[in-house]
């Protein structure tokens, strides 16, 4: 009889823990940031409208990684085309709006016939997007910085399960964020 009691303890804990990793709570979303430059992407969130709230770093990320140890930052997302060390996804309250900000700064090197020169590059783009219950989102940082060209975006999906039970990207409607406290906070 007690071996019974025990045989069926551990299932239901079994049971119990696998359901749990099945769903999200109903009042979070699952967001996953994804670095696409060997270039820091560094991750702000902000309270409010214009950047105006206090500044909350998020994270950094970096295409292939910053030499830590990743695998703890995913939380099994569908549709991981991504090296999993250039990606970071956590849990975030929903429904809730997000105001958000990525920026990135580098230098490369301008060659004179007798000198070199650095030139720091910077960009910064901001961004909301109403998060809705128990669903995926992915935002991809996309970057190119040289001193002919900065192209700095924020490219957000929401993921998707289809009747056949594979996943597709559908893109999201990304808001920009404007004002001049924007301004001030990346400048």
């Amino acid at each position: 009889m007690l071996k019974a009691k025990a045989i069926l303890s551990g299932c239901v804990i079994f049971l119990f823990g696998c359901a749990s990793n099945l769903s999200l709570p109903s009042d979070t979303a699952r967001i996953r940031f994804v670095a696409t430059s060997d270039l820091y992407s560094h991750v702000y969130s902000f309270e409010n409208y214009g950047c105006k709230g206090g500044r909350n770093f998020e994270m950094t990320i970096q295409q292939g990684g910053l030499d830590i140890d990743t695998s703890d930052s995913l939380l099994g997302m569908p549709l991981m085309d991504f090296d999993p060390k250039s990606v970071k996804e956590y849990e975030h309250p929903a429904p809730q709006r997000y105001y958000g900000a990525v920026s990135t700064n580098g230098n490369i090197i301008k060659y004179g016939d007798s000198s070199a020169s650095s030139i720091n590059l910077f960009c910064a783009v901001t961004f909301s997007v109403k998060f809705q219950p128990g669903k995926d989102y992915e935002f991809v940082h996309k970057v190119k910085l040289t001193e002919d060209d900065i192209d700095c975006s924020v490219l957000a999906y929401q993921l998707v399960e289809k009747d056949d039970g594979s996943f597709t990207r559908i893109p999201e409607p990304v808001l920009p964020v404007f004002g001049e406290k924007c301004a001030e906070e990346f400048n």
